[in-house]
């Protein structure tokens, strides 16, 4: 669940972005896990889903290195884009939920674009 304002607008990275609506502090969490919104699917489910369902998944959520299951959040936190050097990292000091929360690992000025290390959270993208 994102914890902090955003919105989603055309991105000079990669299609769409998540841009901040307002200044965002280095430390802050910004995002953090819902158990009640957010999916984690294992691959028994997910081998028994359709294709389209497949790469809807693979495309806006990711295989989690930390749960070895599928992840798919339900709010705009899909749309940060991948850059070796993000302003958005995951917090591993947090063991007790399903995924690390997300934390912004620089001050982030208002309109600017989230971005994060994929390598940090995901197992190597696949095609199916």
């Amino acid at each position: 669940m994102l914890l902090i304002k955003g919105e989603v607008l055309l991105s000079k990275i990669h299609g769409l972005g998540l841009f901040a609506t307002e200044p965002i502090s280095k430390g802050s969490r910004i995002w953090q896990f819902s158990k009640l919104l957010d999916q984690e699917i294992s691959e028994e489910i997910f081998s028994k889903l359709s294709l389209a369902e497949q790469e809807y998944i693979l495309f806006y959520g990711f295989l989690s290195k930390k749960t070895g299951k599928y992840h798919l959040s339900f709010d705009n936190v899909k749309f940060i884009n991948h850059a070796e050097n993000g302003n958005v990292g995951i917090d591993i000091s947090e063991q007790e939920e399903v995924e690390y929360p997300l934390i912004a690992t620089a001050d982030i000025k208002l309109g600017e674009e989230l971005l994060q290390n994929y390598n940090e959270f995901e197992n190597a993208r696949h095609e199916i």
